[in-house]
């Protein structure tokens, strides 16, 4: 019984999360570093981030369902068809995955 409280006592530790520091005064200068900022987060396909408010919302147009402001969907990029006849070729089974891996890799310049 006690190894039982013992081991939900640890787990409850662990998921505590620390404290945060105190945010910034709007006006204060933020003191130099002397190091880049970190890069910003990638964000998974098919969200974006609103221009509004600034939080990763789904990728179409039409109101931000957090803020309310107009967004505009990013323009999805043409899809070359050359790559479209190499997954047709894959998905039918003429070309094996490594044929297939290979020439993606040469198309796109990743030899």
């Amino acid at each position: 019984m006690a190894a039982i409280v013992v081991a939900l006592f640890l787990m409850w530790r662990r998921k505590k999360e620390p404290e945060e520091a105190p945010a910034p005064v709007a006006g204060a200068p933020l003191a130099p570093t002397g190091q880049m900022p970190p890069p910003p987060p990638t964000m998974a396909p098919g969200t974006m981030e609103c221009p509004s408010c600034g939080l990763t919302i789904e990728a179409k147009t039409g109101p931000c369902p957090i803020c309310g402001a107009e967004v505009v969907a990013p323009a999805v990029p043409a899809k070359d068809e050359r790559i479209g006849r190499l997954e047709e070729a894959y998905k039918s089974g003429r070309i094996s995955k490594e044929q297939y891996q290979a020439n993606l890799r040469k198309m796109r310049g990743n030899t």
